[in-house]
């Protein structure tokens, strides 16, 4: 695939945060449409017109071991697209129930095509 398509696809992913590395599954659709393989939702659109950066946000329900909602992860990320592999840096901040913020942690993402 080329750049020229932008992110659309689906890209096993490598998120790290500090001291935390996790393994995943992003879709990301031609109409701007950002999914993770464990429900997280939002959009992604280029960044300054050029298909090879993007930017996405995406939001996931938390919750205890119990299942009960403790509140919300908002993801933020900035992209550089070079054909089947994406790098990615932005932060991530974590909301409680009454929505107020009690976390943040800067991330990196790493991603090749399917």
């Amino acid at each position: 695939m080329s750049t020229s398509q932008g992110p659309a696809g689906v890209w096993d992913i490598q998120l790290t945060r500090p001291g935390q590395t996790y393994p995943g599954v992003f879709t990301f659709t031609p109409t701007g449409v950002a999914r993770t393989g464990d429900g997280a939702v939002g959009t992604w659109w280029k960044t300054n017109g050029e298909n090879s950066k993007f930017s996405f946000r995406m939001e996931s329900n938390l919750k205890n071991p119990e299942g009960e909602p403790v509140g919300t992860l908002q993801m933020n990320q900035t992209a550089t697209l070079d054909g089947d592999t994406f790098e990615s840096s932005g932060i991530h901040y974590v909301f409680g129930l009454e929505g107020e913020q009690v976390a943040e942690v800067e991330a990196q993402i790493t991603g090749k095509r399917r």
